[in-house]
């Protein structure tokens, strides 16, 4: 996919983008779908999701996600066909002229080597070249979700950070075995202890402890939990395997940073 086909899809990329930009809160997959039949996009005929030339989009949970033609709808595997991916992926990412996701800003695919983040709006532009085995097709797709500039929205929602006093990281994460993430102590050195928003408490990083035993998973599989804040009378818990994988609230796994958590549990949003 080159020249001519690249930049159609990289101007229906942009639109999308461009429409979502203005959006300051999370979209549920309902009225993503009514935004894509807004925005121009048919039914695709054969299979679920839609289409618009060449493209197909589907909406999986909170995101958008589009498929570019040529990558994943063909058998062709191997290093070759790879190199060719992320070549158009790096060229898609030039077209968009969006600029680079900040350090926070949502991405589903950590320590993926072959991505490219970027930001509309509140909404991060991914670009993903995915290859899960040799006889698998390499796959080029860009997924659209909100998570984008979180710090920024957090402050119109709870107000401005105040700053709070420093705290020993190194001692917390001596104490609980864990290394808290990056925006979780962003989180605590800007906001502290106090509700944020009136609805959120994040625990006093010196009363953390040791992970405890969650309960049993399907296979006999166990994993760990660290209770880390409260919102709405239900408690959050970091969900640990070797290392944190995602929260837990109520029993329900939840994959997003504890920041896009906070954000979009303040926000609503229109879903």
């Amino acid at each position: 996919m080159s020249g001519p086909d690249l930049r159609y899809a990289a101007d229906r990329v942009t639109e999308l983008a461009d429409r979502l930009a203005p959006r300051l809160d999370p979209v549920g997959p309902e009225r993503l779908t009514e935004l894509l039949t807004d925005f121009g996009w048919a039914p695709a005929p054969q299979a679920a999701g839609f289409t618009t030339g060449e493209l197909t989009a589907r909406v999986e949970d909170d995101r958008i996600v589009i498929d570019l033609p040529d990558f994943g709808l063909s058998n062709e595997t191997g290093q070759e066909r790879h190199d060719e991916a992320v070549a158009a992926m790096n060229e898609l990412a030039e077209l968009l002229n969006l600029p680079p996701a900040g350090p926070f800003d949502r991405d589903d695919n950590d320590y993926h080597p072959d991505e490219v983040l970027l930001r509309s709006g509140h909404w991060v532009v991914h670009l993903l070249v995915a290859n899960e085995g040799d006889d698998i097709p390499i796959i080029l797709e860009v997924a659209i979700a909100y998570g984008a500039d979180l710090p920024g929205r957090l402050a119109q929602l709870a107000g401005p950070p105040a700053g709070q006093p420093p705290v020993d990281w190194e001692a917390v994460t001596t104490r609980t075995g864990v290394q808290l993430p990056d925006d979780h102590r962003w989180l605590l050195e800007n906001y502290g202890t106090a509700p944020i928003g009136g609805r959120i408490t994040l625990y006093d990083p010196r009363t953390l402890g040791k992970p405890v035993p969650g309960p049993e998973r399907p296979l006999g599989i166990r994993h760990q939990l660290l209770p880390v804040a409260a919102a709405d009378g239900q408690e959050i818990f970091y969900a640990l395997d070797w290392e944190i994988t995602g929260l837990e609230i109520a029993g329900r796994a939840v994959s997003t940073s504890l920041l896009h958590h906070v954000v979009v549990t303040l926000a609503g949003g229109d879903r």
